[in-house]
Protein backbone atom coordinates (compact mmCIF):
# COMPACT_ATOMS: atom_id res chain seq x y z
CA UNK A 1 0.00 0.00 0.00
CA UNK A 2 1.39 3.40 -0.93
CA UNK A 3 0.41 6.58 0.80
CA UNK A 4 0.38 10.02 -0.72
CA UNK A 5 3.65 11.65 0.19
CA UNK A 6 2.38 15.20 -0.35
CA UNK A 7 -0.37 15.00 2.25
CA UNK A 8 -0.42 17.18 5.38
CA UNK A 9 -1.81 14.18 7.27
CA UNK A 10 0.33 11.58 8.94
CA UNK A 11 -1.16 8.22 8.02
CA UNK A 12 -0.27 5.19 10.13
CA UNK A 13 -1.68 1.67 9.73
CA UNK A 14 -1.50 -0.90 12.52
CA UNK A 15 -2.26 -4.59 12.82
CA UNK A 16 -5.27 -5.80 14.80
CA UNK A 17 -4.47 -9.53 15.11
CA UNK A 18 -4.04 -10.57 18.75
CA UNK A 19 -0.43 -11.72 18.33
CA UNK A 20 0.64 -8.42 16.75
CA UNK A 21 -1.96 -6.00 18.12
CA UNK A 22 -0.96 -2.37 17.59
CA UNK A 23 2.16 -3.11 15.53
CA UNK A 24 2.80 -0.41 12.93
CA UNK A 25 2.61 -1.78 9.39
CA UNK A 26 3.10 1.38 7.35
CA UNK A 27 3.19 5.16 7.47
CA UNK A 28 3.71 8.07 5.14
CA UNK A 29 6.54 10.60 5.25
CA UNK A 30 4.42 13.17 7.12
CA UNK A 31 5.25 11.18 10.26
CA UNK A 32 8.69 12.77 10.14
CA UNK A 33 7.25 16.29 9.81
CA UNK A 34 4.74 15.90 12.66
CA UNK A 35 6.60 13.63 15.12
CA UNK A 36 10.21 13.65 13.82
CA UNK A 37 10.28 9.85 13.47
CA UNK A 38 11.42 8.30 10.21
CA UNK A 39 9.26 5.52 8.77
CA UNK A 40 12.02 2.96 9.35
CA UNK A 41 12.07 3.88 13.05
CA UNK A 42 8.45 2.94 13.64
CA UNK A 43 7.42 0.22 11.16
CA UNK A 44 7.45 -3.07 13.07
CA UNK A 45 7.24 -1.25 16.43
CA UNK A 46 4.21 -0.99 18.68
CA UNK A 47 2.10 2.11 18.14
CA UNK A 48 2.36 2.68 21.88
CA UNK A 49 5.86 4.07 21.20
CA UNK A 50 4.15 7.24 19.98
CA UNK A 51 1.93 7.87 23.01
CA UNK A 52 2.23 8.91 26.65
CA UNK A 53 2.50 6.08 29.20
CA UNK A 54 -1.04 6.64 30.49
CA UNK A 55 -2.46 5.71 27.08
CA UNK A 56 0.30 3.22 26.30
CA UNK A 57 -0.97 0.85 28.98
CA UNK A 58 -4.61 1.03 27.82
CA UNK A 59 -4.31 1.28 24.03
CA UNK A 60 -4.36 -2.42 23.07
CA UNK A 61 -7.60 -2.72 25.06
CA UNK A 62 -9.08 0.16 23.05
CA UNK A 63 -8.19 -1.64 19.81
CA UNK A 64 -9.66 -4.93 21.03
CA UNK A 65 -12.88 -3.23 22.12
CA UNK A 66 -13.15 -1.36 18.82
CA UNK A 67 -12.57 -4.47 16.68
CA UNK A 68 -15.20 -6.32 18.71
CA UNK A 69 -17.80 -3.63 18.02
CA UNK A 70 -16.83 -0.95 15.50
CA UNK A 71 -18.52 2.22 16.65
CA UNK A 72 -19.61 4.83 14.13
CA UNK A 73 -18.87 7.54 16.71
CA UNK A 74 -15.19 6.61 16.64
CA UNK A 75 -14.87 6.45 12.85
CA UNK A 76 -16.95 9.48 11.96
CA UNK A 77 -15.12 12.30 13.75
CA UNK A 78 -11.70 13.53 14.77
CA UNK A 79 -10.51 13.16 18.34
CA UNK A 80 -7.97 15.37 20.11
CA UNK A 81 -4.78 13.41 20.84
CA UNK A 82 -1.31 14.19 22.17
CA UNK A 83 1.25 11.85 20.59
CA UNK A 84 4.90 11.98 21.61
CA UNK A 85 7.49 13.28 19.20
CA UNK A 86 10.96 11.74 18.93
CA UNK A 87 12.27 13.97 21.74
CA UNK A 88 9.47 12.81 24.07
CA UNK A 89 7.40 16.01 23.92
CA UNK A 90 3.64 16.04 23.47
CA UNK A 91 2.29 17.28 20.13
CA UNK A 92 -1.24 18.65 19.91
CA UNK A 93 -3.03 16.81 17.11
CA UNK A 94 -6.34 15.46 15.86
CA UNK A 95 -6.92 11.78 15.03
CA UNK A 96 -9.40 10.09 12.71
CA UNK A 97 -9.52 6.25 12.78
CA UNK A 98 -10.77 3.96 10.00
CA UNK A 99 -11.01 0.17 9.80
CA UNK A 100 -9.45 -1.27 6.64
CA UNK A 101 -10.13 -4.85 5.45
CA UNK A 102 -6.88 -6.66 4.71
CA UNK A 103 -6.81 -9.92 2.72
CA UNK A 104 -3.89 -11.48 4.60
CA UNK A 105 -4.36 -10.16 8.15
CA UNK A 106 -8.10 -9.64 8.54
CA UNK A 107 -8.20 -5.95 9.41
CA UNK A 108 -5.84 -3.04 9.89
CA UNK A 109 -6.62 0.24 11.56
CA UNK A 110 -5.58 3.43 9.81
CA UNK A 111 -4.98 6.53 11.88
CA UNK A 112 -4.99 9.93 10.16
CA UNK A 113 -3.12 12.42 12.33
CA UNK A 114 -3.28 16.15 11.73
CA UNK A 115 -1.04 18.48 13.72
CA UNK A 116 -2.88 21.35 15.36
CA UNK A 117 -0.84 24.55 15.19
Amino acid sequence: MKFRENSNLCIITVQTALASMGTIVNSNSELEHILQFGKSEVVGQKLNKLMPKLYYELHDGFITKYIGRPDAEITSREFPVFPLNKKGFLVQAALLVKLIPELEDGFHLAGFIRKIE
